[in-house]
């Protein structure tokens, strides 16, 4: 048992020995090789069997090497020549023309087999043992080999169409014009030069091996180029034109012109383009559109027809005359675009001293005082007039509480900055124009824009009811005995209904419709006498009143016999021929009471002449 578990012992205890050997061995093998590559690396020699062109460098050092080279290609690079070709055309590049690098191919030789240091012991020892490396001298054009080769290219291209010739166009005189591309053939001068540099390349190396005479010849490389296709979609996006009206500036004051509409058919030019020779020049005219409306026509038409026009005599006071002046300057030339709504308010502005108004009498819950801007409704309602007459559409508007003598019944505007305002739309297809202006006391409003058909306007009224005042007799002791004073001037209240008659070029009727019912409210008129002249005049000697039928309140106006029933036609015309406007004394009025309930259409019967109380007046 001793002996058998010894003997495995012993064998392997020799194993071992084997392997620290053959380890030792292989260290001093690395160790060697390692040895070997430090030297290859520092040889500073060219290794065994390496030649360049031809020439042998085996051995050699640097230097040794660039002169071994230098002296071989001394005798031999002067002999090359290139012969260049294309077509019909031939040049060549002489001698001359190259340059050598012997030190950099010196330095090549050298490195040869040396590019890794784990290798070239390795790669020193098969070239000792007969590898071998056969590298080329590599030229370059010389200063004077570059200017004459593009010299060469140039003379070659001169025999070429050259590059293609690209398409053009242009519009002119309403015209398209467009030249279609030529196709081109160019050298491309690139590859042109690495291929000559390769051909002389090759040609020295062939003198130097022995391989060659040096006389080279080369295709010069061209190319095919063609035009590009003229993009017709995009020429199209680019020059059409929108047709646009001719249109009126607000702010400038100045009709904009008209832009003329430009088009073409693509589809059509683009068959014609694809059908024309190489560089044919084609004429397309271009499809203009004129607009509706010309700067021209609008020019002729702008502010030319007086649609609708009002006087009032303008009564009261110095002051109340300054006002109304003063609101009829602010709404003078004041210009409304189709579809934009005046606000009297807007225009006019507050009433306020700093605004240049000044205090005037107007109506205030029935009393008559004096307020600042008293007596501009006379200015809204002399417009209102003026409005209904250009059969413009109205969009907001009240009657006076009291009726108005200065401006036919029902046809009045009253107004009060930010609650009750005035305002009217222009609905006809073009811009018009407000003039006021006060002259002699006068007050006219006039509308002016484009009239567009035959239509004229005459508003009439109906006096559907009347409310008589009452006479109140109030006891003042100073009045003085015998005597009465008139405290309080009296209206009649009426319920007056208005039409607007539409007449055509042949002065028929075309249409009438109701266009306001007005509720004036009556006021009592107030006498004030002397408590000791009761009896005399038929009062309670303690004071009290009395409500006789006043024999000084207006009787209403006969009704005339009523207008033919119209023939129904359509919506009217926005703009109508002015008619005349009354011209009565003014009277009070004051701050708006709501309208009444419209009755049932009717033609109404005509009225000439306004209803309103005798008194005189100065209110807005």
């Amino acid at each position: 048992m001793d002996e058998n578990n010894r003997e495995p012992a012993v064998k392997g205890g020799g194993h071992k020995k084997v392997w620290i050997a053959l380890g030792i061995a292989a260290g001093v093998l690395i160790a060697a090789y390692l040895a070997l590559c430090v030297y290859a690396g520092a040889s500073g020699t060219v290794f065994p069997n390496v030649t360049m062109s031809g020439v042998d460098l085996s051995g050699m050092t640097a230097a040794q090497a660039e002169q071994a080279l230098a002296g071989a290609v001394g005798e031999k690079e002067g002999q090359v020549s290139l012969t260049l070709t294309c077509g019909t055309w031939t040049g060549t590049l002489e001698a001359g023309c190259l340059q050598t690098d012997c030190a950099q191919a010196a330095r090549q030789a050298l490195d040869c087999g040396r590019e890794n240091f784990f290798t070239q012991g390795g790669l020193l020892l098969a070239h000792l043992m007969g590898r071998s490396a056969r590298l080329e001298l590599q030229a370059g054009l010389s200063q004077a080999g570059e200017q004459r080769l593009e010299a060469l290219l140039d003379e070659a291209q001169a025999e070429l169409p050259g590059a293609a010739v690209q398409p053009t166009w242009r519009v002119e005189d309403n015209k398209l014009f467009f030249t279609v591309g030529v196709p081109g053939r160019t050298i491309d001068r690139e590859q042109a030069y690495a291929q000559a540099l390769e051909s002389l390349t090759q040609g020295l190396n062939g003198l130097l091996t022995g391989a060659g005479d040096g006389q080279e010849e080369m295709v010069l490389p061209a190319q095919e180029t063609q035009p590009d296709a003229l993009d017709f979609q995009a020429i199209y996006d680019e020059i059409y034109t929108e047709p646009k009206d001719a249109e009126f500036d607000l702010e400038s004051r100045e009709i904009l012109p008209h832009v003329t509409g430009v088009s073409f058919d693509v589809a059509a030019v683009q068959a014609r383009a694809e059908a024309a020779a190489e560089g044919q020049q084609i004429i397309v005219p271009l499809t203009l559109t004129e607009p509706a409306v010309t700067q021209q026509a609008l020019d002729e038409v702008m502010f030319a027809d007086v649609l609708g026009e009002c006087t009032t005599n303008v009564g009261g006071t110095a002051a109340r005359l300054g006002n109304v002046t003063l609101a009829a300057e602010k709404c003078n030339e004041y210009i409304l675009m189709p579809g934009e709504v005046f606000s009297y308010n807007d225009v006019v502005g507050p009433r306020t001293i700093a605004a240049g108004f000044l205090p005037a009498p107007a109506y205030v819950q029935g009393q008559t005082v004096n307020e600042v801007g008293g007596g501009i409704c006379q200015v809204s309602s002399t417009i209102y007039l003026a409005t209904l007459r250009s059969n413009l559409e109205i969009v907001e508007r009240r009657n006076h509480s009291y009726i108005s003598d200065y401006i036919t019944a029902g046809m009045d505007a009253t107004v009060a900055y930010n609650s009750t305002d005035y305002k009217f739309r222009n609905n006809t297809q073009y811009p018009i124009m407000i003039e006021t202006w006060v002259s002699s006391r006068k007050l006219t409003a006039r509308i002016v824009g484009t009239k567009t058909d035959d239509l004229t306007v005459k508003m009439t009224y109906s006096i559907v009811s009347t409310t008589p005042y009452e006479v109140i007799y109030q006891p003042d002791e100073s009045v003085p005995v015998g005597t009465t004073k008139v405290s309080v001037t009296p209206y009649q209240g009426y319920k007056v209904v208005v039409y607007r008659n539409l007449y055509d070029g042949e002065g028929n009727l075309v249409s009438s419709t109701q266009e306001s019912v007005n509720t004036y409210k009556k006021r009592d008129k107030v006498i004030l006498y002397n408590p000791a002249d009761a009896g005399s005049l038929g009062l309670p000697t303690g004071g009290g009143t009395e409500t006789p039928a006043p024999s000084d309140s207006p009787s209403p106006s006969a009704t005339p016999s009523p207008s033919a029933t119209p023939a129904p036609s359509p919506a009217p015309s926005p703009s109508v021929a002015p008619t005349p406007s009354p011209s009565t004394a003014p009277s009070p009025s004051e701050s708006p009471a709501p309208s009444a309930g419209a009755p049932s259409e009717s033609v109404p019967p005509v009225q000439s002449t306004a209803p309103g109380p005798a008194a005189s007046g100065s209110a807005a």
